[in-house]
């Protein structure tokens, strides 16, 4: 990833000084942040507000959260996902001399009201294509035989991990695998499954990927997952502005992360195939092509550097959906290859996790 700050530092000026542009909105995939300027690449919103003079509004995305804040006098606004609501900034111009100049900037967030109605045409427009789509989403997937719970994927094996962990090991042949943390509140319950339900599990056209790491590296990558948390003893269990994904699981080796430690030296017991695992030991790791491209800060972390030795021509949904297709029933199990020190309450992570 690009440093978003030091883009701004070179395009901006340019902008002001030669374009003489009256209006500078910075549209960044990215959230607001918290982490110290230059440590997350992917959330610098608040870092382009205090380091970069000229910006006149930001609008944040990524990290799927609400988002309404003036940082250094900049408004900073993020509408959250899936139509939560839609982000409002209404900027008022005056006129000063021969150019314009921004006289307020004022940011809010507009929520869907409950009688709000689609729009007719387009419906109209769409409705072959919703119609051949629903019925795609509604095929017949496969019976499960246990329910599959996003709700503590953040703290235990799973059988939704499990089954993601199976498909990306399947697709790629290595050793050890990593997948994010799927969505707390996806639940597909036993028996009859739809496509659809699948889908929801992974969305986007992403394919994976296959690397060699060694044991310092793959102990830094866990290192960077357990850096979504804060200690245990904190009220606040998640660091605020943690991206939901923002969590991964491996599963092939198995390891502890120990919450009462400082970040950084949270990983304990990390062994593979019952023996510890060294620095110099060579791993096969089979991970979402996004972490290549620095997403989650995994690749930093890690200092890894090279070329992937497979990328996947499927996406993982496509891969995901291969696998319970051709199967009429499935019973993914566990590893239990993992877990948090000290054991989380239940209740805390379903009331605290993003």
């Amino acid at each position: 990833l690009q440093d978003p700050v030091q883009a701004a530092r070179d395009l901006i000026p340019r902008l002001r000084e030669h374009e003489k542009v009256d209006l500078v909105v910075v549209a960044l995939h990215g959230g607001a942040g918290d982490a110290p300027c230059g440590t997350d690449l992917e959330n610098q919103a608040t870092c382009l507000a205090d380091q970069v003079k000229g910006i006149d509004l930001i609008l944040a995305g990524h990290t799927r959260q609400q988002v309404v804040l003036r940082r250094n006098g900049v408004p900073i606004l993020q509408a959250g996902t899936g139509g939560q609501a839609l982000g409002v900034a209404e900027v008022v111009l005056r006129r000063a001399r021969s150019r314009w100049e921004v006289a307020a900037c004022e940011a809010r967030l507009a929520a869907p009201a409950a009688e709000l109605e689609p729009d007719p045409a387009v419906l109209q427009a769409t409705a072959d294509l919703r119609a051949f789509t629903d019925t795609y989403l509604n095929t017949l997937a496969t019976n499960l035989a246990t329910d599959l719970d996003g709700r503590w994927c953040r703290m235990e094996d799973t059988p939704l991990a499990h089954l993601l962990h199976t498909v990306v090991r399947q697709a790629t042949g290595a050793q050890i695998t990593a997948v994010p943390a799927p969505p707390s509140k996806l639940f597909i319950p036993k028996g009859p499954t739809s496509v659809r339900q699948f889908y929801a599990l992974a969305p986007t056209e992403e394919a994976v990927a296959r690397i060699r790491v060694d044991g310092r590296q793959l102990k830094a990558y866990l290192e960077q997952a357990a850096r979504t948390f804060n200690f245990s003893h904190q009220p606040d269990l998640f660091r605020r502005g943690a991206a939901p994904d923002a969590f991964d699981t491996l599963d092939g080796c198995a390891y502890a992360l120990d919450l009462s430690r400082a970040p950084g030296s949270r990983v304990v017991k990390l062994t593979f195939q019952g023996q510890p695992v060294k620095d110099d030991q060579v791993f096969t790791l089979g991970l979402p092509a996004r972490r290549l491209a620095g997403e989650g800060g995994y690749l930093e972390a890690m200092g890894w550097k090279g070329e992937p030795d497979l990328v996947t021509p499927s996406s993982l949904r496509n891969l995901l959906l291969a696998h319970v297709l051709s199967r009429p029933s499935l019973a993914p199990g566990t590893s239990d290859n993992w877990r948090i020190i000290p054991a989380l309450d239940r209740e805390r992570v379903l009331a605290q996790q993003p």
